[in-house]
């Protein structure tokens, strides 16, 4: 087959697809189409791993298995505030780190003996007094943590209404003229078994005239 034939055929299989039929399929391709989407470059710093954040979007999506488009949303959303929770926690390291590594001196010339714990109590006052980081940082923590307890919240509901839909009732068996409920197997017919029922009376009928 030309390459020409073989576009075309491919186009044309194409044009006949519809997706997945079932709703497990179309689950797996909306979680799939999720992966290979924008969220890691809209969410993810130059400094942090996509690596990471797509493990934990995976983790995400394992753990509470979104059926449908909506769903995906407000698991993203999940995944998207712990990601940034981390980032806090980690902004946070950083300046204590770069806090007690500048205020090194000024620690050793006011005190004398003083342990790790407390030169992190010193720093974390001299920070609380003197910026608004800390108090910035725990309003952010908190605003994200909201954020993720609303988005677990609504997707409980949404798979709460999906599983308490009823049901379709199963179709009733449909029954021919004479009113024979249709036969399933194979060569089994109705007009057989009043053929059958026929012969049965004439057979009676005879043995009572002789």
């Amino acid at each position: 087959m030309s390459s020409d034939l073989k576009t075309k055929s491919a186009r044309a299989n194409g044009a006949k697809s519809r997706g997945p039929a079932t709703p497990e399929g179309r689950a797996k391709s909306s979680r799939n189409s999720l992966r290979h989407g924008l969220s890691a470059k809209t969410v993810v710093l130059p400094a942090e791993s996509h690596e990471q954040f797509q493990l934990l979007l995976d983790a995400h999506i394992q753990q509470f298995q979104p059926a449908n488009p909506v769903e995906m949303d407000l698991v993203e959303a999940m995944a998207v505030a712990r990601w940034r929770l981390r980032r806090i926690w980690a902004i946070e390291t950083s300046l204590f780190t770069a806090e007690l590594v500048r205020r090194a001196e000024d620690i050793d010339d006011e005190f004398t003996d003083m342990t790790g714990e407390d030169r992190l109590a010193w720093v974390f006052e001299t920070l609380a007094d003197g910026g608004q980081s800390l108090s910035l940082l725990a309003r952010y923590e908190g605003n994200l943590n909201r954020a993720f307890d609303r988005a677990f919240k609504q997707l409980n509901l949404l798979k709460s209404q999906r599983q308490n839909e009823p049901k379709p009732a199963p179709p009733a068996p449909r029954e021919n003229a004479l009113h024979w409920p249709e036969q399933q197997g194979k060569g089994e017919r109705p007009c057989a078994v009043l053929s059958v029922t026929q012969a049965s009376s004439r057979q009676e009928s005879l043995s009572e005239h002789s």
